[in-house]
């Protein structure tokens, strides 16, 4: 680790950090075992030099492991031990820890438990002996997700494809959301209307696991769904990690679930990235449409490509050229390949 660290402002866009926040970056030095002193700079503006009163905390300046505070933490961090065949067993998971920063403190974990709750997961198969991980553990490992919300990938969209529920973007967006970590948070106020039309439009019988309805809804907004307001740089995170998440899932489905909706997750994550619901998604797929020119279509009563021939007659009337061009030549290939 470094022995020095500098720190040049503790604002991320007009946001403050938190004290804690501020307080791991600061850890990234002097992680030398045995007590070796370090050095860390924090320069900040006059506005914001109250945080280092936040910071003058019992212990506050203390770099302690984090590691055995929660099973859920240390079933993340062991996990790509065992797919690495580097934990096979309590004791080379012992071996492991001893390693890390926490023992160091005198933490010791309860072996057993984690690998009890990995087991739970479906990450892992362990006989109170060997530990073996399964496709879900390898697949958090591989994508750094921890296994509990792939496990609730998996269980998510197989009842999204059982129950046929693709087109709805309220139960797409359900089921990427309704998981217990890879979750996001926020201020709702400007927003509680959109939440309202979220749950109240959510198909019966799907249940939001506790803590997960905003990201849930900004999901939906990532979809095509209504501005996320305020919350418009969580939702760009979720975006952001859009191409990541449908590779996990495009692995679920070879490995585990095997639905055979490979196609789906490739729209999924083009979806997600450019912001196009799904009703809109047909037209939006033609080579050069716009997601202006697909929304107008649809409002014209277009559905789907087929539908073009007969629309363009009406777009050739005073319609934007550009869009007009599009058509035809989606017409021209559609005839083409109608022979």
């Amino acid at each position: 680790m470094a022995q020095r660290v500098v720190i040049t402002g503790v604002r991320r866009a007009s946001h403050r950090i938190s004290a804690g926040e501020l307080h791991q970056m600061m850890g990234r030095a002097g992680r030398e075992h045995g007590g070796a002193s370090c050095l860390v700079d924090v320069v900040v503006e006059e506005q914001d030099e109250d945080v280092f009163d936040e910071l003058e905390t019992v212990d506050g300046m203390v770099v302690k492991s984090c590691l055995t505070r929660s099973m859920s933490m240390l079933c993340f961090h062991v996990l790509p031990e065992i797919c690495a065949g580097r934990v096979r067993d309590v004791g080379s998971a012992e071996q492991w820890f001893s390693r890390a920063f926490g023992c160091r403190d005198g933490d010791r974990p309860d072996v057993e438990a984690v690998f009890m709750e990995l087991d739970r997961f479906g990450a892992v198969e362990w006989d109170g002996n060997l530990i073996i991980p399964t496709s879900v553990g390898r697949i958090a490992s591989t994508y750094y997700y921890h296994p509990a919300d792939v496990s609730m990938w998996c269980a998510n969209f197989d009842r999204l494809f059982v129950e046929d529920l693709t087109r709805d973007d309220r139960a797409v967006a359900w089921a990427l959301g309704s998981v217990s970590h890879n979750t996001v948070s926020g201020d709702v106020s400007d927003k509680e209307w959109m939440l309202d039309a979220f749950l109240d439009e959510l198909p019966a019988g799907l249940r939001l696991v506790e803590g997960s309805v905003v990201t849930s809804m900004l999901w939906w907004s990532a979809l095509g769904g209504p501005p996320a307001g305020k919350l418009r740089y969580q939702m760009k995170a979720l975006r952001d990690d859009a191409g990541r998440v449908c590779r996990a899932l495009t692995e679920l489905d070879r490995c585990v679930g095997e639905w055979g909706m490979t196609g789906f997750f490739m729209m999924l994550r083009q979806r997600l990235e450019k912001g196009i619901p799904s009703h809109l998604f047909p037209l939006w797929a033609i080579r050069g449409m716009t997601k202006a020119g697909a929304m107008a279509l649809y409002e014209m009563g277009v559905r789907k490509v087929e539908d073009l021939d007969e629309m363009l007659p009406m777009l050739e009337d005073g319609g934007d050229p550009r869009l007009i061009g599009v058509v035809k030549d989606a017409v021209r290939e559609l005839q083409e390949a109608s022979g």
